[in-house]
């Protein structure tokens, strides 16, 4: 939740030097099980409303809406006893082995985070920000802690606003609103709804890769832009392009933020030279400690390598990028299978050893399919038996066990899986999915196109 009990919540346990782990109550109760005994958090935090939603848990549950929980408290400030090496959070995201892995960001590295962006955006007292962001996405750090370090207002935005686009025009339209942040699904959302800006903004966007034509709308919309990157791995964002000062090419993400270094590095992670496609990896003060209970994880993603006779510790994105002659980066998509969807970061092996556990399902693979610009996910099965399973019955499989987002919109099964020579299957050999509805076809003209946009904002 976001509501201020919960950000009084959290601001108190940083200023304890505790850290913290974002969960969201729309998780299965699988998910949430596992984050809580992965994590071993003795204190949870929620509210009375979602109790009731909670699995099994043997630690002490603090209800932050409960008016007699502070009634005899003290009113005088706590003393302040974090340190810059103390651990902020613990968050989430999807692994490739079937279960999340908790990725533990220090105080030090979120402050490093902050002064940069404060720097960037000069937001100044009596400004406002919004915050639209949920909690189990990490950039939801910088919409709350960002204008608190400014002296700054922050305007929080439920979930139904902030998915509608009619509704957050409204908003940007009626409230002095400085700074907004925001995945390029939510921004194609206003530019559906046709959004104008009314007063000079900021904007921030990131998450997935910002197409030229939405970079130019944007562009059209704010007083700054910023297309900014990074993994969760190294605090938010890594690199930030000012696409104001170079409109020509929005898509790019610029260059590393403060206190951060970019490595572009072959295979034998050497660097690779101007205008060569390597993996992107990251070094500086952004660093994670690494994965929660996951050393060999954290051995494999996090590398020391020597670089120009220094030895450093770098994480490895698994992004594919190279150098411009201008000194800026350009994001040329992902080495292994792990992809950027909405702005959620999501492994695509997760839902495949989900999806396999299934007991008619023999072999399954997922891939992102986009089809008119609209990106979804499409999953492919071989099954047991001759019986072909219910898509209905194999969606609530996942629904019980991944988040919605997780979710395959289409399940095509195969007699087998192409292979390439090496026999591994073969991704781009997989046919066009198969559709829930055999009656569904491209909208014909623009009133049907204009229908189909109405709709899609609606549902």
């Amino acid at each position: 939740d976001r509501s201020l009990e919960m950000i009084g919540g959290l601001l108190g346990i940083l200023k304890a030097g505790g850290a913290y782990v974002p969960l969201d109550p729309d998780y299965p109760a699988e998910r949430l099980a596992y984050m809580l005994q992965d994590s071993q958090v003795p204190i949870l935090l929620t509210q009375q409303q979602l109790q009731a939603q909670l699995p099994d848990y043997i630690g002490q549950i603090v209800c932050l809406d409960d008016p007699a929980l502070i009634a005899d408290q003290p009113e005088h400030n706590l003393p302040r006893i974090a340190q810059p090496h103390h651990l902020a959070y613990v968050i989430y995201t999807s692994g490739s082995t079937g279960k999340p892995k908790g990725v533990m960001i220090a105080h030090q590295s979120l402050s490093h985070f902050l002064r940069d962006m404060q720097q960037r955006t000069a937001l100044q007292p009596q400004e406002q920000v919004i915050a639209l962001t949920t909690l189990r996405f990490d950039i939801a750090e910088l919409e709350l802690y960002l204008p608190l370090i400014c002296g700054a207002t922050i305007q929080l935005i439920s979930r139904a606003v902030a998915s509608d686009g009619e509704a957050l025009q409204s908003l940007l339209s009626t409230q002095n609103i400085r700074l907004m942040q925001a995945t390029p699904a939510t921004w194609q959302l206003l530019q559906t709804s046709g959004w104008q800006a009314k007063q000079p903004l900021t904007l921030l966007c990131g998450g997935e890769k910002l197409s030229p034509e939405l970079g130019h709308y944007l562009l059209q919309q704010s007083e700054q832009l910023w297309n900014v990157y990074g993994p969760t791995e190294t605090t938010i964002w890594s690199a930030a392009h000012d696409v104001t000062g170079q409109p020509a090419h929005p898509e790019q993400i610029g260059r590393p933020i403060a206190n951060t270094r970019i490595h572009i590095l072959d295979q034998q992670h050497q660097p690779v030279p101007i205008g060569i496609p390597g993996e992107l990896c990251i070094a500086g003060a952004g660093l994670a400690r690494g994965y929660l209970n996951r050393p060999e994880l954290t051995a494999e993603k996090f590398i020391q390598v020597e670089l120009f006779g220094n030895t450093e510790r770098v994480y490895k994105t698994g992004d594919l990028a190279r150098w411009l002659p201008d000194g800026n980066l350009e994001y040329l998509g992902r080495i292994d299978h792990q992809v950027q969807l909405r702005g959620f970061r999501i492994e695509l092996g997760e839902i495949e050893a989900v999806l396999s556990q299934q007991e008619s399902v023999s072999e399954a693979v997922v891939v992102v399919h986009e089809r008119d610009a609209n990106k979804t996910l499409a999953a492919y099965i071989t099954t047991v038996t001759d019986a072909t399973p219910d898509n209905a019955t194999l969606r609530d499989a996942l629904k019980a066990r991944l988040p919605d987002y997780m979710v395959p919109n289409s399940f095509t099964v195969l007699d087998q899986m192409p292979l390439t020579p090496n026999g591994k299957i073969d991704r781009k050999a997989l046919p066009e999915p198969e559709l829930a509805s055999t009656d569904w076809q491209l909208p014909r003209n623009a009133t049907e196109q204009h229908l189909v946009t109405v709709w899609s904002q609606v549902l």
